[in-house]
């Protein structure tokens, strides 16, 4: 029987999920999202990059629902080149980045608006591991910073994120939310923004509810929204705290994850809704082929 895909949105990350960037989209995610929407899905993607890096992911597939960036600080429509939604830092945020990088000066720190990124304290993981924006790094005074952002980005070796990610626990800072996105980064976030929350004002303004939202990422910054979906996946490689809370376990980004959901909503649908999930086991494709874990 056709498993009808017209009321499913499906969200997928962008690093390590979708792709491993500066590398090509692997083609079986291109065609199988060709196929996914050509059925009448809704696909649009959910990142911590900007709106331009993110345009060019867009101009290769068929996105056609508006796309949660910055982490969830921003809801950007590509077709209408609009900013839909956009939440900012506090102005607390300055010495937030004053406190971290006093502790920790081996840290960078790159303050992002919608359109360009400065770069406060600049080190070499900065320009190594965001060049992936393909945006050009201002180099600024943080006390220069006069107008709204939406997030900041630390860049470290990733020895010092666990000591890191420790010293933000004991600030217990309440007007911002920090997580982790890479090994490398840590994201300061204005308070309530996630993927998480982004997944749920995205599913309000296209009219799927949550419980036909199928989402794939693989990192800590996509826990809010796969806790968020109704249909929460990622990919082999995550971490097993990321893994817990998935109903589907897909295989390697670069081998095409997205293809092998998408091949999955094909042939079996969405099987459970998230509140039917909790307690269940989780299936795992292996070699193309569901098995119950």
């Amino acid at each position: 029987m056709a498993i009808n895909l017209s009321d499913i949105l499906l969200v997928s990350d962008v690093d390590e999920t979708l792709v491993e960037a500066p590398a090509p989209i692997p083609p079986r995610n291109i065609e199988a999202i060709r196929r996914f929407t050509e059925q009448g899905g809704r696909f649009a993607i959910a990142t911590g990059r900007s709106v331009f890096s993110t345009k060019q992911f867009v101009d290769q597939l068929p996105v056609n629902a508006p796309c949660v960036l910055f982490n969830g600080s921003g809801i950007y429509d590509y077709a209408a080149q609009k900013m839909l939604t956009a939440e900012y830092l506090p102005a607390s945020f300055r010495q937030h980045i004053v406190d971290l990088c006093a502790a920790f000066p081996a840290m960078g720190a790159v303050v992002l608006d919608e359109k360009d990124l400065f770069s406060v304290a600049p080190i070499t993981y900065t320009d190594r591991y965001l060049s992936k924006e393909k945006m050009l790094f201002i180099d600024y005074d943080l006390e220069l910073l006069k107008g709204s952002y939406l997030k900041v980005i630390f860049t470290m070796d990733p020895k010092m994120q666990p000591e890191a990610m420790a010293f933000l626990e004991r600030q217990n800072w309440q007007d911002v939310h920090c997580v982790r996105s890479s090994p490398y980064f840590i994201e300061m976030l204005p308070l309530h923004c996630n993927k998480g929350n982004g997944l749920r004002r995205l599913s309000e303004m296209v009219g799927i509810p949550l419980d036909r939202v199928a989402a794939i990422g693989d990192y800590d910054n996509d826990l809010e929204m796969l806790q968020t979906a109704g249909y929460p996946v990622t990919v082999a490689d995550a971490p097993d705290r990321v893994k817990q809370v998935c109903k589907l376990v897909v295989g390697h980004c670069m081998d095409g994850a997205v293809a092998d959901l998408i091949e999955h909503l094909e042939t079996h649908g969405m099987s459970f809704s998230l509140s039917a999930y909790k307690g269940m086991g989780r299936d795992v494709l292996c070699d193309g082929n569901p098995v119950q874990r």
